[in-house]
């Protein structure tokens, strides 16, 4: 019976719920690109294309490191910001964690 209510379940999300997420997608992005009139892509495409956690953008967000844009619930991030952001990370260490202090 679980199995019939899951393939239902992943059938309306799947016919349903995918074509309304795509149209308000194709219907934000242009509307998002003019009032703001910058090049911004999902936070989703961020941490894909980036290999940048969730946890890591939200404290880059709440230290002001990078500007949110949110549109009809959707989180936005300047292509130029993650840009520069990526290259100047890949220019120095993240300090590692510390350790016990082991003596000998």
């Amino acid at each position: 019976m679980d199995q019939q209510i899951e393939k239902v379940v992943w059938t309306y999300i799947n016919d349903r719920l995918k074509p309304i997420i795509a149209d308000t997608l194709n219907e934000t992005m242009p509307r998002l690109l003019k009032e703001h009139n910058r090049d911004l892509i999902p936070r989703e495409k961020v941490i894909e294309d980036y290999g940048i956690s969730n946890g890591k953008l939200y404290n880059l967000f709440k230290a002001g490191i990078l500007t949110k844009y949110k549109l009809d619930g959707l989180t936005f991030i300047d292509k130029q910001e993650i840009e520069a952001l990526v290259k100047k990370e890949s220019s120095f260490e993240i300090a590692p964690r510390k350790t016990k202090n082991t003596r000998k």
